[in-house]
């Protein structure tokens, strides 16, 4: 079983992904870094909280960044991923002030699991490089890291060729790969957006919460339709919906038929039309750009995928 420290900034994907974690056998998320990115910092805290509270587990959370290295102002994604982040519903306020600034613990966590951890970043990329900057001789003693994030031969999905996640702060992106010893799994929306859980695969894990009664279950359904119905808006035609963070986490099982390119990457700081753009050097002469080397997920079973995760969504009821 993997044993994961995940970095999420709790939007509609990332919420779905945790409740892949609580549902699957194969995964065990130890602790959850929430940051700013599709919802605000405080947003994503408290979303972590609210499932805690459904879940009745204890999600060991951190508090991670609440604005990129860039120093951009950021925009959250309402009608991407609902008012607050979970899609058309909203917990009620209960007076916390939702605020954690005890980002120490990311260490804890790592030396704790050491090469058993697994660390998987579905978020903005600036919590994972604070990791780095601080703990760098820790980094390297984790057993694998995966990132959700890029665009490398298809287009992006905030400019025509930059992904939201390292496009919120390709500084931040530039530091991971730049100081990574340990060649990253590289989970782009080369594979993400193949990778759609279409509206008949979700209509059938909701009937299947419904006959057994699954309350949390009974949730999944409305959130990915609320997520469903932009992308249907915004990508005419598109078959489903991209749960791209889920994809990261399916990852980090050893039987997920994802085939990886190991190349040289880089991310442009440029302001511009290239910024936040994700390079891979994918030609066959033997030089190739002197950047870090790390794998891009290039192609995905997505066949493997659907089944494995529903069967793994079923297991616990």
């Amino acid at each position: 079983m993997a044993k994961v420290l995940l970095f999420s900034d709790f939007g509609v994907d990332d919420v779905i992904t945790v409740l892949y974690g609580y549902y699957s056998e194969e995964v065990e998320i130890v602790a959850i870094v929430a940051d700013y990115g599709n919802v605000s910092k405080r947003t994503a805290i408290r979303n972590a909280q609210f499932l805690s509270s459904i879940l009745k587990v204890e999600l060991p959370l951190i508090g991670g960044a609440s604005q990129p290295m860039t120093a951009i102002d950021q925009e959250v994604f309402p009608d991407i991923h609902g008012p607050v982040g979970l899609g058309p519903f909203i917990p009620a306020e209960d007076g916390n002030d939702y605020v954690l600034e005890n980002f120490f613990k990311v260490k804890e966590v790592m030396d704790e699991y050491g090469k058993d951890l697994t660390i998987v970043s579905v978020g903005r990329l600036t919590s994972l490089a604070t990791s780095y900057l601080l703990y760098e001789e820790t980094m390297r003693n984790v057993g694998r890291i995966i990132i959700m994030g890029g665009a490398f031969n298809v287009p992006g999905n905030i400019t025509p060729v930059a992904e939201a996640n390292v496009f919120s702060d390709p500084v931040a992106a530039n530091i991971i790969f730049e100081l990574s010893t340990i060649p990253i799994d590289i989970i782009p929306l080369d594979v993400t957006m193949k990778a759609l859980l279409k509206p008949e695969f979700v209509e059938e894990l909701d009937d299947y919460y419904v006959k057994v009664d699954d309350p949390v279950g009974q949730l999944i359904a409305p959130m990915i339709n609320y997520y469903y119905e932009f992308y249907s808006k915004s990508n005419p035609g598109i078959e489903g919906s991209p749960i791209h963070d889920l994809v990261a986490l399916w990852a980090t099982q050893r039987n997920a038929k994802i085939e990886y390119t190991k190349v040289p990457v880089k991310v442009s700081t440029q302001r511009g039309c290239s910024f936040g753009a994700t390079f891979g050097d994918f030609r066959q002469t033997p030089d190739k750009e002197f950047w870090p080397v790390h794998r891009i997920a290039t192609s995905i079973d997505v066949n493997a995928y659907l089944s494995q995760i529903m069967s793994e969504f079923k297991s616990k009821s």
